[in-house]
């Protein structure tokens, strides 16, 4: 019963999942809501012959967007009238005394911000009427899911399908190993849960790898968005959620890339070093010698080694203990130790001894 619980479940996600997706991609984004033409009366006509604009259709569009032209509604508009954006003359062709079609220019919606419109008929000016550039992510669609539906952004958008996609993505993949295993009778109970989790693993992973690619590779202007194509985040989002254990090794690969750091700063307090003093105290010919170097900083444990041959053949072992019985006496002799710690960090440094 449980298993077929387990089974029941991630089919309902899988088609809830293809759902949600397809109902993403069918939506259009469109840059401004469609206005009804305006209506005109004598009443609000100017007597003497002064233009006066009513409207513009649209009031607003978005940066970097496609729009060629505007209609500015008004009153007395003729072929010999001007249309000025911020003071600079743009093409029209004229349809009717209330209506003109202005011809956009590139940089008439490459900077957010509000122009001001004005149509001139002879030495009579119009009043002004603020045309707004706005940014691209107010760029909306309206989305339908089941019995909801909502306005949402263009980046929202892509950011639903990565993460629909990657659950559908994880779904599809346990659903077959759901089958496989419960095919060969190696399914147990104690796995049912993992198949729970499945559908959330993939969509959290493909939302994490959305937010590296996103940063990594499409910084840049606001306008940015529009121009993504989302088929391919949701096949990269598809297959991080399918192969969750190599995505988390690559995520880890990068974190690695990111953040490991080398300090080659000198003089630190932390560094490791060789803190015993030289000369050491002096030895006896025929007589016992035994002497334990010192560091500070690193990370313990210390293991020491001699670089150069200590003398009167005393030895040096890796606790860092000199000892052993001269055979003979000499003068004050240099020699180099080396001290490494845990973490692969060295140190050395030259001590001399006499033997008398």
């Amino acid at each position: 019963m449980v298993k077929r619980a387990v089974f029941g479940y991630l089919l309902l996600i899988t088609l809830l999942m293809i759902y949600l997706v397809c109902g993403l991609l069918m939506v259009e984004p469109k840059e401004v809501e469609p206005a009804p033409k305006p209506t005109f009366s004598d009443s609000e006509k100017p007597a003497d012959g002064t233009p006066k604009i009513k409207e513009i259709d649209p009031g607003s569009v978005v940066i970097g967007g496609n729009r060629s032209n505007i209609i500015v509604y008004g009153y007395n508009f003729t072929q010999n009238s001007k249309v000025k954006f911020n003071g600079v003359d743009r093409a029209f062709h004229s349809v009717s005394e209330n209506e003109l079609i202005v011809t956009l220019a590139a940089s008439d919606f490459a900077t957010p911000g509000a122009v001001a419109v004005t149509v001139l008929s002879g030495a009579k000016t119009s009043n002004a009427i603020s045309f707004e550039v706005k940014p691209a992510g107010e760029v909306k669609v309206v989305w339908h899911a089941l019995w909801w539906q909502r306005k949402i952004t263009l980046e929202l958008r892509l950011i639903l399908l990565v993460f629909f996609t990657g659950a559908l993505a994880a779904c599809v993949h346990a659903l077959k190993s759901f089958a496989d295993y419960a095919g060969e009778e190696k399914l147990t109970r104690s796995w049912y849960w993992f198949y729970v989790a499945r559908p959330f693993i993939g969509a959290g992973l493909a939302f994490i790898f959305y937010l590296v690619v996103r940063a990594g590779f499409l910084a840049g202007t606001t306008a940015d968005i529009k121009a993504v194509n989302p088929f391919g985040f949701m096949a990269v989002a598809a297959l991080v959620a399918m192969f969750s254990d190599k995505a988390l090794n690559k995520l880890a690969e990068i974190f690695d890339t990111l953040f490991k750091t080398e300090d080659t700063r000198s003089g630190k307090l932390t560094a490791l070093a060789v803190t015993t003093p030289s000369p050491l105290p002096p030895a006896t010919h025929g007589q016992a010698y035994t002497y334990t170097l010192s560091a500070k900083s690193g990370t313990p444990q210390y293991n020491w080694t001699a670089v150069t041959v200590p003398p009167g053949g005393l030895t040096l072992n890796a606790a860092g203990v000199l000892s052993g019985t001269p055979g003979a006496a000499v003068p004050e002799t240099p020699f180099t130790v080396r001290v490494t710690d845990s973490a692969g960090a060295t140190a050395t440094k030259e001590l001399r001894l006499n033997i008398a």
